[in-house]
């Protein structure tokens, strides 16, 4: 049974072209699947029984592929679809035109009767479910609870070391980084002590953001400060 294809409002002949699909999907680095890269090479041919007609075809089909955003796809000669079929609105960023038609072969009378083209186009699929990508996270420690000193830089003479405090405090700091894919922003860890003190709340800092591209990729930073009037136990990511 032939079939056809469609871009948009531009219907093909029947039997008219052929195309190979390719897709691939993209990994993050912790091996998560981000998206999927599709792409239709199509090729094909006008028959028509004059040149003057070859070239109207040749106009319909370069007004057509001007247009990205096209719902698109394989049918059966009397409208079934088959089951290629890519509807725009369930792409990531659209369906686009990435190589419009081209014409590579301009041998012998090929103009008087037929006319060879290839086209191109790709879009972004999403994965199947709103994924965790990675997670980053770093605890540091400032300080051990001893004696603060400083120098002091008298008028002449070397600098000379002099206590300011017999304790000083000791300050943990607690910063992570997650990424979501398909529009998923990955909550924001806890802090690793909650009461106040030690957690000092106005330094507690949380941002969100988003990252152009395919795979729709959402951001969750997160800071926190404790201070300690001792070195507390030590914990790790």
């Amino acid at each position: 049974m032939s079939i056809y294809f469609q871009y948009g409002s531009h219907q093909h002949e029947a039997g008219e072209c052929s195309f190979v699909e390719s897709k691939e999907i993209v990994y993050s680095d912790d091996k998560k699947p981000l998206y999927t890269q599709c792409r239709w090479d199509v090729m094909g041919t006008i028959i028509k029984s004059t040149s003057a007609k070859i070239t109207a075809a040749i106009a319909a089909l370069r007004s057509a592929y001007s247009r990205n955003g096209q719902n698109m796809g394989w049918y059966f000669v009397g409208g079934t679809k088959t089951a290629h079929i890519v509807q725009n609105a369930d792409t990531i960023s659209g369906i686009r035109v990435v190589r419009p038609p081209q014409f590579p072969e301009s041998r012998g009378v090929e103009y008087a009767g037929w006319r060879n083209y290839t086209l191109s186009l790709e879009w972004e699929e999403e994965p199947a479910d709103r994924d965790l990508v990675s997670m980053t996270e770093k605890i540091s420690y400032q300080g051990n609870g001893g004696k603060d000193w400083g120098l002091l830089t008298p008028i002449t003479g070397m600098p000379i070391s002099a206590d300011k405090t017999l304790r000083s405090p000791v300050v943990v700091h607690q910063a992570g980084r997650a990424i979501g894919c398909n529009g998923y922003y990955p909550p924001a860890a806890s802090p690793l002590w909650s009461s106040q003190p030690p957690l000092h709340g106005p330094s507690m800092v949380v941002e969100y953001a988003d990252q152009p591209g395919p795979a729709r990729l959402r951001e969750t930073t997160w800071s926190y400060t404790f201070f300690f009037a001792a070195r507390p136990g030590v914990r790790r990511p």
